[in-house]
């Protein structure tokens, strides 16, 4: 189950970037460095999410995912100059809520 969740989130950057009009795809193996960040960050944070659901409402953690992938997909470039470019920040919004809709729809389709 997390196997699959980190491959979705391996896939969906470069998937996203070749897709999006707003991000130029440079070199896939480097966009599926900037995926494998993302992977390994929410595979940390996994278990530490029910903690904040019970603290925060379900949309206040969404939101706060959804801006922690942001600023992921903005760092990977910074880290992995030749992964992707983006044209403006809110590319990388759609990405992140992208990326977070298929890591939920994974999640929903295999529990």
């Amino acid at each position: 189950m997390i196997f699959v969740r980190f491959f979705i989130t391996v896939l969906a950057v470069p998937i996203c970037a070749y897709a999006l009009p707003g991000m130029e795809l440079i070199y896939i193996m480097e966009a599926m460095y900037a995926g494998a960040l993302l992977g390994v960050v929410h595979t940390i944070l996994r278990p530490i999410r029910p903690l904040m659901l019970n603290a925060f409402h379900p949309f206040l953690v969404t939101l706060m995912f959804i801006g922690l992938d942001t600023w992921l997909v903005c760092l990977a470039t910074q880290i992995w100059p030749r992964c992707y470019q983006l044209d403006n920040i809110l590319w990388a919004v759609v990405t992140a809520i992208i990326i977070n809709v298929l890591r939920e729809a994974i999640s929903g389709a295999t529990t």
